[in-house]
């Protein structure tokens, strides 16, 4: 039997048999291109669609069922019936397991799914086959690209991991090395000791720690494996910038390389695998490597001596330690909450900057300090004079050679306090 149905620019033409559905024929009328489609039916299962443009074959698309009459296959084809675009292959479920896309006759790419979740990609170009496995999460696990010449194979692995395992409390020596200019940090018992061409320092064991963290944190997220790998291709043949640890164990060496702009990351090899680059975040890389010597040093250059501190005077005041905290001496009317903040304040005192270079300190050697103080306790005593220049406060000691810059609050605090204690 045969149906016609027509409505505007649309044309209908259905095919039965006793058996059912034979053919269906659907033809679309936009501006001057007649658009035509030809389906194939066998017991009432769409087996074939050809699909036209004013009258000339442009795709053909079949269908494979099983003998239960289950869908597991959809073909594509070209006007020349070759194999072209997506090939789908499903479970007896109706989940897609696979899609081969064809292109001029080969398989181009390639989709591997177990359930609804995809699990491998593979691209093929030339000689060179490139195979991403996910986790169930979508995230990429690894990437392979394999040569069919395997002498030159180079494999890409993604796989988020520590770059190296080693314990902080471990580390006894840290090398940090950016063009010309290099940091030795040693640790000599429990106080790590800072050598740059600036001269010799004491660094802050709090932030050479983090620092330690920040480095064995540092996440390789991708992997180039190959014995043939050219390494000077990446900037790893000579590297200016390098990242040096020893342990009582081992030394790691993690050269870095140059930057790829669109993964925001350094290619970087190290001395545990030669025949391995990997890819890691440049913001955390520079967040190392930029460290200066000033930044690691130690800013609170009385906090050390501060537990040895008996007695503190800010010019004409004197602070004791008793039991009950640090108080006036002689006894003012303040409260005990003013005296503990007022030297604390003094002992932890922290430095913003350092003036090392003995051509900048000349000019303190005949300036008068706006104030006065001093730490005594265990038979020491420590001086400490107070400069202002150019609304900015600079500090003094006589146990450094150095000159401390602190914050310019910090004083006026101590002024205040000052004031405040001398007005009861």
């Amino acid at each position: 039997s045969k149906q016609e149905a027509k409505k505007k620019n649309q044309y209908y033409l259905i095919y039965k048999k006793p058996g059912g559905l034979v053919a269906k024929e659907e033809q679309y009328v936009n501006h001057n291109m007649v658009s035509h489609y030809l389906f194939h039916y066998d017991k009432n299962r769409l087996i074939k669609e050809e699909y036209y443009d004013n009258l000339v074959l442009i795709m053909i698309r079949k269908f494979k069922y099983t003998q239960k009459g289950q869908l597991i296959r959809i073909e594509r084809y070209d006007k020349s019936k070759k194999p072209e675009g997506d090939w789908y292959y499903l479970d007896l479920k109706g989940n897609i397991q696979k899609i081969e896309r064809y292109r001029n006759e080969k398989i181009s790419y390639l989709q591997l799914f177990k359930g609804r979740r995809l699990v491998e990609t593979r691209y093929f170009s030339h000689n060179i086959t490139k195979i991403t496995k996910y986790n169930r999460f979508g995230q990429v696990l690894s990437e392979n690209s394999i040569d069919e010449d395997k002498e030159n194979q180079i494999h890409t692995v993604v796989n988020v991991r520590p770059i190296h395992n080693f314990s902080v409390t471990e580390v006894r020596k840290l090398q940090i090395k950016q063009g010309l200019n290099s940091i030795i940090c040693t640790k000599r018992g429990s106080q790590w000791i800072l050598s740059s061409a600036n001269g010799t320092f004491e660094g802050d064991n709090m932030v050479l720690s983090n620092l330690l963290k920040n480095i064995s944190d540092l996440e390789l997220f991708k992997t180039f494996k190959g014995k043939k790998l050219a390494k000077d291709k990446y900037g790893l043949a000579k590297p200016d910038k390098s990242i040096s640890i020893w342990t009582h164990q081992q030394r790691l060496n993690i050269l870095v390389g140059e930057a790829l702009g669109r993964e925001n990351a350094y290619y970087v090899s190290t001395n545990q695998v030669d025949d391995e680059i990997y890819l890691v975040s440049k913001d955390r890389v520079d967040y190392i490597l930029e460290k200066d010597i000033n930044d690691l040093r130690v800013k609170e250059f009385l906090k050390a001596k501060g537990s040895r501190i008996h007695t503190v005077s800010l010019d004409r005041l004197n602070f004791v330690k008793r039991r009950e905290g640090w108080v006036l001496d002689p006894k003012r009317n303040s409260s005990l909450k003013d005296s503990e903040k007022t030297v604390h304040t003094i002992i932890n005192m922290r430095a913003t900057r350092f003036i090392d270079d003995e051509k900048a300190k000349t000019p303190f050697k005949t300036m008068k300090p706006t104030h006065v103080i001093i730490l005594k306790g265990n038979h020491k005593k420590y001086k400490i004079l107070v400069y202002e220049k150019h609304e900015k406060m600079y500090v003094k000691t006589d146990f450094s050679k150095t000159i401390y810059r602190v914050p310019y609050y910090v004083i006026r605090f101590l002024e205040k306090m000052h004031k405040h204690f001398l007005s009861h």
